[in-house]
C-alpha cells in the first residue's frame, strides 16, 4: 500500500511514519520503483503498537525501539500475546477510569449482561456499594467486568465447557487470604501511617502484593498449562498400543 493508505488506516501523519522510519522504530519499506514505495500489511500492525506503547505506556521511541528489537526474537504465539496484552491492558484506564452510577452505565461500560452481572454480584466477584439508592461501581469493578466479557469473547464459557464457578472458588480465596489472613498485619500498618510519608509507602506496598499475586499466579497456571499441553502432545504422538498400557 502508499503511505497516504498507511496514515489513513493507522490515523498517523506521513510525517510521523517517515520519523519512525528514520528513527530506526519502523524498517525501511521496500522499493517498488525508483520513486515509489510499497507498505505491506504488517506495517498497520507495527505502526498500532507503536501508538499503544507512546500513548498508553508514556515510552520514548528509543525504548520503543529496543522492545520491538527483542519482540523480533520471540516466537509467533508471544508475539500475538504481547499485542494482545498491550490493547488490553491499558494504563490510562487506570487514570481515566472512575466509578460508574447505576447497573445500566456498568452494563454500557463493561459489555457484560444483565444476566452475569446478577451472578458475577451474587458470587460477589463484582461489588458495587449502595449510595443514596444507587449501586456505585469502583474502577477495579469495571476492569473486573471487561475481563470477564473477554474472557467470553474467548471462549471460556459455560457454552464452551469452561467452569465460570471457579471464579467464585478463586474470589472466596482471595477475600480469605485479606480480610482473615493478616489482620494484624493491617491493623499494625494503619496506626502506623501517622506521616504522609508512610501513607504513601503503605499504597505502594498494596500495589506491590498486587502484582505479588498477579506474576505468581502467571508464573504458575503458565507452566502448569505448558506440562499438560506437553503430556497431551506425548500422548497423541504414541502408537496406540502404548497410550492404552499407559
Amino acid at each position: 500500500m502508499k503511505i497516504s493508505e498507511l496514515a489513513q488506516r493507522t490515523n498517523v501523519s506521513k510525517q510521523t511514519i517517515h520519523h519512525y522510519i528514520r528513527e530506526g522504530v519502523l524498517r525501511k519499506p521496500k522499493k517498488k520503483s525508483t520513486n515509489s514505495v510499497d507498505y505491506s500489511e504488517s506495517y498497520v500492525k507495527q505502526i498500532q503498537i507503536i501508538k499503544n506503547l507512546q500513548e498508553d505506556y508514556f515510552l520514548p521511541l528509543s525504548a520503543i525501539k529496543k522492545i520491538l528489537q527483542k519482540l523480533k526474537t520471540k516466537t509467533d504465539l508471544e508475539k500475538s500475546v504481547f499485542e494482545y496484552m498491550t490493547e488490553f491492558l491499558q494504563p490510562l484506564d487506570r487514570l481515566l477510569l472512575t466509578e460508574v452510577v447505576g447497573r445500566k452505565n456498568f452494563i454500557e461500560a463493561t459489555g457484560i449482561s444483565e444476566k452475569w452481572l446478577d451472578i458475577m454480584e451474587e458470587w460477589r466477584v463484582i461489588t458495587p456499594c449502595q449510595k443514596n439508592g444507587e449501586a456505585y461501581y469502583d474502577q477495579d469493578d469495571v476492569i473486573i467486568g471487561r475481563a470477564i466479557v473477554e474472557m467470553g469473547r474467548l471462549g471460556f464459557s459455560a457454552k464452551e465447557g469452561y467452569k465460570v464457578a471457579d471464579l467464585r472458588e478463586i474470589i472466596e480465596f482471595l477475600r480469605h487470604y485479606v480480610e482473615e489472613g493478616h489482620q494484624d498485619h493491617y491493623q499494625m500498618m494503619a496506626e502506623n501511617m501517622t506521616t504522609p510519608e508512610r501513607v504513601e509507602k503503605t499504597y505502594m506496598w498494596m500495589e506491590m502484593m498486587c502484582l505479588l499475586f498477579y506474576h505468581s499466579y502467571r508464573k504458575r497456571i503458565r507452566k502448569k498449562f505448558e506440562n499438560i499441553l506437553l503430556e497431551t502432545q506425548t500422548r497423541q504422538t504414541l502408537p496406540a498400543d502404548k497410550t492404552d498400557n499407559t
